[in-house]
């Protein structure tokens, strides 16, 4: 019986830790603001570039589909850290805002694919260094940092694209997609913060406090 207790225990306590390291980090706090609305462009684009294309540049489905191809440039190893992060923050909005706008002017489509592959590029800009933080900080707790990463990144993924279809219904999407960037833009500002103070703010949560 107790060795039952003492397993129940364990995985609850794995189960739970996300949100206990989350909750005592305001580094990983923040970042995960910043990549759950980063990640959520995401969806943004992937649930409107099949209409765009399909609708407003007249292609077929599977024409549509072989769209996405142009997202994947710039993957590349996760070795960058803040300072590219900062690079992503900035362009990322941007690349969004650019996204609708071509759409909007119906520029032509090879337009449109270099829009979306600079915004997959900044994406991942934004996202790979990121995580590398995340795992260089925490340390023995970077499962769980990820986690919670990982978690306010489909929360954020979930609502943001909601907004997307009301807001291109009122404005159009140059500048209902642009509306979207602005939220990303406003967030420009936490990997600058987090690079400048996070080695001072890391030692105040025991998760990632330097040993």
């Amino acid at each position: 019986m107790d060795d039952r207790k003492s397993s129940a225990h364990k995985i609850w306590e794995c189960a739970v830790r996300p949100a206990i390291v989350l909750s005592g980090s305001s580094v990983l706090q923040v970042l995960s603001l910043h990549g759950a609305v980063s990640f959520s462009y995401y969806y943004v684009f992937s649930t409107t570039l099949p209409e765009i294309l399909q609708q407003l540049y007249g292609l077929s489905a599977t024409a549509s589909g072989l769209a996405f191809l142009s997202f994947t440039q710039g993957r590349r190893g996760p070795e960058f850290r803040l300072p590219i992060n900062i690079i992503g923050a900035f362009s990322l909005p941007l690349s969004v805002a650019a996204y609708g706008w071509v759409a909007q002017m119906r520029l032509p489509l090879p337009v449109l694919l270099f829009a979306v592959g600079v915004l997959g590029t900044a994406l991942m800009l934004v996202y790979l260094p990121l995580n590398a933080y995340v795992v260089d900080a925490f340390g023995l707790y970077a499962a769980s940092g990820m986690t919670a990463i990982i978690v306010t990144r489909c929360l954020m993924s979930t609502v943001l694209p909601l907004a997307t279809d009301p807001l291109v219904t009122k404005f159009g999407w140059g500048l209902g997609v642009s509306v979207l960037g602005g939220i990303g833009l406003v967030l420009t500002p936490i990997p600058i913060l987090v690079f400048r103070y996070g080695s001072r703010w890391r030692q105040l949560s025991k998760y990632t406090k330097d040993e």
